[in-house]
């Protein structure tokens, strides 16, 4: 009759001894401080956990980090001191978390455990400074004299720089960290979508069809262009030139010479060259609608901007 009770009280036993341990300071972390932030994270790896830790910060900063993120590591005895790089995937902006320390870690059968602590006034120092960084290119963006149409091309190359300006004076703001003068990121989405409102292309179409014709206007407009308006930012002018027909065997061919040119403030800035040929047994006029088909195609694989402003 004791066996029984015997055997349960080993099987209980072993099966608490199998039973993973959690840290607890895992399961409560430390609450964050006016000099630290705390993070806690787990993973099949070191690696793994201390980018958990570093995402559960930057969450309650309400901001998503992006890119390469660098930080220099070392635990309180100063045994360990290496540097890591990892990449944390996110929407909005992207910023270098640094100065952080591996305050706690255990291991566990196949899982990490890692609590870090950030030092939260050099953290607000450090994105002060990206934000000023950001904003300073800004601000040579505002500076330069240029014409419209080179000046809404910058505004979207400098897309992400605004939108991380905007996210990091959103994290100052978040911490009552005193914010810089944002004069320059507000400029930059005045002009941005002054011309977003105003970006119009006027077209100019020589030896062209009604269906080319609408078929540019509808790739301008598939652009983020206005095919029509005041003030066009830039001229885009498509010609084409049909050389002889050819007869072979029964078949038509037919080479057409496309040119599409650019005119910025008077002055042509680009002109890009299309070539192509038309093969039909109907007709002549058939055979330079299959050459236009493809001048066509060609068109709509081009790069907008690239086209209106090659680098």
């Amino acid at each position: 009759m004791l066996l029984r009770p015997l055997a349960l009280v080993l099987f209980l036993l072993h099966t608490t001894a199998c039973v993973a341990t959690v840290p607890s300071w895992y399961l409560a972390p430390p609450a964050d401080t006016a000099s630290h932030l705390y993070g806690v994270g787990a993973g099949l790896s070191p690696l793994n956990a201390r980018q958990q830790a570093l995402i559960d910060i930057t969450s309650r900063l309400q901001v998503r980090v992006q890119g390469r993120l660098k930080a220099h590591t070392q635990t309180l005895n100063g045994q360990v001191d290496q540097r890591v790089e990892q990449q944390v995937e996110s929407e909005n902006a992207a910023f270098t978390l640094s100065n952080y320390e591996l305050y706690e870690s255990a291991h566990d059968k196949n899982t990490f455990y890692q609590l870090i602590r950030v030092d939260r006034p050099a953290l607000m120092a450090g994105l002060e400074q990206q934000l000023n960084q950001h904003l300073e290119q800004l601000s040579q963006l505002r500076q330069q004299p240029m014409s419209s149409l080179r000046q809404f091309r910058k505004l979207n190359q400098n897309l992400t720089t605004a939108d991380t300006a905007r996210a990091l004076a959103g994290v100052l703001e978040q911490q009552q960290h005193p914010v810089p003068d944002l004069a320059p990121l507000s400029w930059f989405e005045r002009r941005l979508a002054e011309h977003k409102a105003n970006s119009s292309i006027l077209l100019e179409f020589t030896d062209t069809s009604p269906q080319t014709e609408a078929f540019v206007s509808q790739w301008l407009d598939d652009s983020g262009f206005q095919v029509s308006g005041p003030n066009p930012i830039a001229i885009l002018k498509f010609n084409i030139d049909a050389q002889p027909a050819r007869e072979l065997f029964g078949q038509y061919h037919v080479r057409l010479d496309g040119k599409l040119t650019v005119v910025d403030q008077g002055q042509i800035v680009h002109t890009k060259r299309l070539t192509s040929t038309g093969v039909s047994s109907l007709s002549e006029a058939q055979a330079k609608a299959v050459a236009e088909q493809q001048l066509l195609k060609q068109i709509a694989g081009e790069n907008i901007w690239q086209l209106l402003l090659p680098m």
